[in-house]
């Protein structure tokens, strides 16, 4: 029996080891000011909306100072959640810089699953491109998740 532990131990050890994400250089938790308005506000432009400041985390994959593909990372109906961890850990693997917006806590809003009339998704728009320029990059992507 002893014989099969240590083995079946190894291969586990092992096993995480290759499926677990590096860990980013480097964190930062920045704050973002944008705006909250309804469907109809964005529609028209108004940029009226009420001043909100959100909370970010910047995941960068490398200590370097140099520029880096970035993506922006826009949670779910629920809120930011382990997924998000996960894509941004993934996406720093691949030499990406992440930035995940949390568009729901200085709202007031804890989730949308059961309201989705809380804040449009047009809002989340608005805080992909205010968060444009904390990622210091002139070309990004935004990737908006779901709940299912």
């Amino acid at each position: 029996m002893k014989h099969l532990v240590l083995p079946l131990f190894a291969c586990l050890a092992v096993a995480s080891v290759g499926s677990r994400a590096a860990e980013p250089a480097k964190i930062e938790l920045r704050l973002l000011k944008s705006v909250t308005v309804t469907e109809e506000q964005f529609l028209l432009g108004a940029k009226d909306g009420q001043p909100v400041t959100l909370a970010t985390e910047l995941r960068l994959p490398t200590a370097r100072t140099t520029r880096l593909p970035a993506m922006i990372l826009l949670h779910g109906s629920a809120g930011v959640q382990s997924g998000n961890d996960r894509w941004a850990r993934e996406l720093n693997d691949l030499g990406i810089a992440t930035l995940t917006v949390d568009s729901f806590t200085e709202r007031g809003i804890g989730s949308t699953i059961g309201a989705q009339g809380q804040l449009s998704e047009l809002v989340v728009i608005i805080d992909a491109f205010a968060a444009a320029p904390c990622i210091s990059t002139s070309s990004f992507w935004a990737c908006a998740f779901s709940v299912w």
